[in-house]
């Protein structure tokens, strides 16, 4: 008797914008703000209001 192994659930994919990295990848957990914010992005998160 062949079996089939069971394939684990997941979300599908989301895309990342400006509008929602604090709610998905910071939210998350898989990255801060620290982390994301700084040299050339520090501005661009200043602009989207992520500290």
């Amino acid at each position: 008797m062949t079996t089939r192994a069971s394939r684990p659930t997941s979300s599908p994919p989301i895309v990342v914008t400006q509008d929602n990295v604090a709610d998905t990848i910071i939210a998350d957990g898989f990255y801060t703000a620290a982390d994301i914010c700084t040299g050339e992005y520090a501005k661009a998160c200043e602009a989207a209001g992520i500290s």
